[in-house]
């Protein structure tokens, strides 16, 4: 038995330091910038659809309504929207894609065509967010492009890994703030070249089903321009990986080109 323990003993330090070199090792891995944001995009990619219901408001300089939509995606440019207002009238039908859209008014019975740059869609989505940040800020997913960026930077906040990203092409700068435990992006902050917050996603009441972590209120703010809208999502339907809803357009609808 004295054998035994002396072994032990001497071994012990051995072990101790095996141990810490992995945990070191595997914490440089997590915290890397280029680590994190590999795990948020593999739990990005583990949704490739939703169908979903729930509740809005829209608030502008302009406008204040509040009602209900019916959502649905499909990874990665397809969108569609069915919005209604208080007591089930409908209001919009959209159906956006990376390429074009289609917005139909249903009270004027004017239906929109055009292509789906920032302009348009900030026109038919009362925020102005380009292609990608709708698909983002709806299906409650980030997906970051460029995982191994240089001029990138990274502090922890709380229970958050955030990161800088500089943006020189369109004079911006991004943050994100990424649950240190699971990955996924709870808020997202964009800055233009005087440090001004132009756009703030925020998603909250996360849970987890499918090995999907989702957010079911995502809120979305210009405080610039003013214009604000909440999503608090009442039923939600994953991976089913079509459009379960079409456009139902009549013949009368008066039809406008956009460029």
């Amino acid at each position: 038995m004295r054998k035994i323990n002396k072994i032990i003993i001497l071994f012990l330090p051995v072990l101790l330091i095996y141990s810490c070199s992995a945990y070191n090792n595997a914490s440089i891995v997590d915290k890397s910038i280029g680590g994190i944001k590999q795990n948020v995009n593999i739990n990005a990619n583990k949704l490739l659809s939703l169908d979903a219901e729930g509740n809005l408001t829209i608030e502008t300089k302009d406008m204040n309504n509040s009602g209900s939509f019916t959502l649905s995606i499909v990874k990665p440019d397809s969108l569609y929207l069915y919005l209604q207002g208080p007591l089930g009238i409908s209001i919009a039908q959209i159906l956006l894609t990376r390429k074009d859209f289609i917005y139909y008014n249903i009270r004027d019975n004017i239906v929109y065509k055009g292509p789906s740059s920032r302009k348009n869609i900030r026109i038919v989505m009362k925020v102005d967010m380009d292609f990608d940040e709708v698909m983002n800020a709806f299906s409650g997913k980030s997906f970051f492009k460029d995982t191994n960026s240089v001029n990138d930077s990274l502090v922890t906040e709380d229970n958050n890994y955030v990161i800088t990203s500089p943006d020189s092409a369109n004079k911006e700068i991004r943050k994100f703030w990424i649950n240190s435990d699971n990955y996924y992006v709870t808020k997202f902050i964009k800055l233009n070249n005087v440090r001004k917050e132009t756009l703030i996603i925020e998603y909250s009441d996360y849970y987890k089903t499918e090995s999907i972590y989702f957010p079911n209120t995502i809120n979305i703010s210009k405080p610039l321009d003013k214009q604000y809208i909440w999503l608090n999502y009442t039923s939600k339907s994953f991976n089913n990986e079509k459009l379960d809803y079409k456009l139902k357009i009549p013949k009368s609808a008066r039809i406008i080109i956009w460029d």
